[in-house]
């Protein structure tokens, strides 16, 4: 499981039928699989997955991440 931080945008529901108000933008992704399994602040999945390993860092250290 790892945890993948940066600006991660998403959409509670259609923005094109909703508007802006469907837009988030959250700091953190948790992946497992291949498959996302949660999204948040980065703090808050830190806490709840003290497990994971932080894929940001490995990609930096690997130069393959921005």
């Amino acid at each position: 499981m790892e945890i993948l931080t940066g600006r991660v945008l998403h959409f509670t529901a259609d923005p094109f039928l909703h508007g802006p108000e469907a837009a988030r933008i959250d700091e953190a992704v948790v992946i497992e699989g291949g498959i996302i399994r949660a999204v948040g602040s980065a703090g808050a999945l830190r806490a709840a997955y003290p497990h994971c390993v932080d894929a940001s860092t490995l990609l930096r250290r690997t130069g393959s991440g921005a």
